[in-house]
């Protein structure tokens, strides 16, 4: 399971009490989200970009604070059973049940 996210990070953006999901940009590779937790995996070579993006997203108000990491099993284990693991990053999470 581990070896799927191998060159992976994960970015974990804590979104406002009844903050709307942002749409996500193309280099999610996934995402779930958890109460006011968004948490997308990335690749290592996408964390540059990642970083600003989340920036921007704090700076607009959309996000409260995040925090970039390298992947663990418990990441997997919450997309696995968390409900809401989507590939389709122009889907926002929650958009479909």
């Amino acid at each position: 399971m581990k070896a799927d996210d191998r060159d992976g990070l994960r970015l974990l953006v804590m979104l406002p009490p009844g903050g709307a999901t942002p749409l996500l940009p193309s280099w999610v590779r996934a995402h779930t989200r958890v109460g006011h937790n968004l948490m997308a995996a990335i690749a290592e070579t996408d964390a540059g970009t990642a970083i600003a993006w989340a920036r921007a997203m704090v700076s607009a108000g959309i996000a409260e604070e995040y925090a970039l990491a390298a992947t663990t099993l418990e990441d997997i284990y919450i997309r696995l059973t968390a409900g809401r693991s989507e590939v389709d990053a122009a889907d926002p999470v929650g958009a479909r049940t």
